[in-house]
């Protein structure tokens, strides 16, 4: 029967991607030259018991039919079907994969201009750190000079008050003496 014809006659395609659409094309016209044949045949037989069942009534019938094509023109045909889809099926592919290569190349060039910005944004970030970190020190510097400073003027100002206080000890002693003096000078 034709199924079964057509099991044997069918076979499975390789799990290659490459291949995967030529193997099925292929399959697709062998599994169509088994029913062609297998029709070829049917209809032979059918036309073979049609014959004898009209010899055997005694009626007389004159076939009108066109010539059958032959073998080669058929798989001709299909070839031809074959090829035009397979062509087909390559300028989809091109098509797609042409949209794939455009579309990385967007995403590519996008990103590329992101990581550009970025680093430029990072090239800047480390000069003001830089420039911060420089201005940090100078204040550093400054705070301890300024510093420094103080502690002379502090230092400075204790020598001149320990300078007084000793200046004013002195006065205060010669005043009491001058006074002490000056009592005893009144009563006599």
């Amino acid at each position: 029967n034709f199924q079964e014809h057509m099991e044997k006659v069918l076979v499975i395609p390789s799990s290659s991607p490459k291949n995967y659409a030529n193997e099925t094309l292929e399959t697709e016209i062998e599994a169509l030259k088994a029913e062609l044949l297998f029709m070829k045949k049917n209809h032979e037989e059918e036309v073979k018991g049609l014959q004898n069942q009209i010899a055997n009534s005694g009626l007389t019938v004159e076939l009108d039919a066109p010539k059958p094509q032959g073998l080669s023109k058929i798989t001709a045909d299909i070839r031809a079907q074959y090829d035009e889809l397979a062509q087909k099926n390559r300028e989809e592919l091109d098509k797609y994969w042409s949209q794939q290569v455009e579309e990385s190349t967007t995403v590519v060039t996008t990103q590329t201009a992101e990581i550009g910005a970025a680093e430029m944004t990072l090239t800047e970030l480390r000069r003001t750190v830089q420039s911060l970190g420089i201005d940090l020190d100078s204040m550093r510097n400054l705070k301890a000079s300024l510093e420094n400073s103080l502690r002379e003027v502090e230092a400075r100002y204790a020598m001149q008050m320990e300078q007084l206080n000793g200046v004013l000890l002195h006065l205060e002693s010669e005043l009491a003496q001058a006074r002490a003096e000056g009592r005893r000078q009144t009563p006599e």
